[in-house]
């Protein structure tokens, strides 16, 4: 099987999560991503040029996070950013060792710092903190968190998108395709986002539960490779390589 690039990839690591936020997009199943759905990502991946991890919460699912890190190793995927969201409601010493890892990992195929740390931070998240006598703790929480280098800045929680949200119908046509840059220079391009479910299913993340598994459920990775789910599901364009101007060190 060819690898892939990918130009932005969203790995939903777990539905897990210690709040619950009338906003939130995640399924209350509390499952976390295989083994067997990392390994049949990154198996295929080439390059990344954003690889951003969220959930639920991420560092309810510190096992998937570090075998995430092994499997970018072993199958030598070359990454250009990565971005973790967290609700920072732990503080986890083991978590900032792994963001430390992957630093180190990025800074040697590229030269600059390329791990970001993004906490949520918005009115619901804060009613949900309030609510469950955690936002005194979190915010001590966030102070740590904010001392250190991967700290990028805060971020809402996406607003989720439904077929009936006051969007023009050419719109909702245009964010149910993917892109797909075909072979003919050799290496296959897809974008500009591919989002992968705990259970493998390639999705919208930023959709309701329901159309997750109807108007934005391309495919499972568990049954076909990501390059047939995007030539399923793709607009095909002229071939293109997104990581042509990046200094790689060898």
């Amino acid at each position: 099987m060819d690898r892939i690039n990918i130009r932005n990839l969203a790995m939903n690591i777990t539905n897990k999560c210690n709040l619950n936020c009338s906003n939130c997009t995640c399924k209350d199943d509390n499952l976390d991503m295989s083994k067997k759905v990392i390994d049949e990502t990154f198996e295929q991946v080439r390059k990344v040029r954003n690889l951003h991890i969220y959930g639920g919460e991420p560092m309810l699912a510190m096992d998937q996070l570090e075998y995430i890190l092994q499997d970018i190793i072993s199958n030598n995927v070359k990454i250009r950013k990565i971005y973790i969201t967290t609700n920072a409601t732990k503080y986890d010493p083991e978590f900032l060792r792994l963001l430390h890892c992957m630093d180190i990992y990025l800074k040697y195929n590229y030269k600059i710092s390329s791990v970001k740390l993004n906490i949520l931070k918005d009115d619901e998240h804060n009613k949900a903190l309030k609510k469950l006598g955690m936002y005194k703790e979190t915010l001590e929480y966030i102070k740590k968190y904010k001392e250190s280098e991967y700290f990028s800045g805060f971020c809402k929680e996406p607003k989720i998108l439904t077929k009936f949200s006051n969007i023009s119908k050419n719109y909702i046509t245009y964010i149910n395709r993917m892109k797909m840059f075909d072979r003919e220079n050799g290496i296959c391009n897809i974008g500009p986002l591919v989002a992968i479910n705990p259970d493998g299913l390639i999705t919208k993340a930023n959709a309701t539960f329901k159309e997750q598994e109807t108007l934005y459920n391309y495919g499972n990775i568990n049954d076909d490779t990501i390059e047939e789910i995007a030539l399923r599901n793709s607009v095909i364009l002229n071939p293109i390589d997104w990581y042509t101007k990046m200094k790689v060190i060898r």
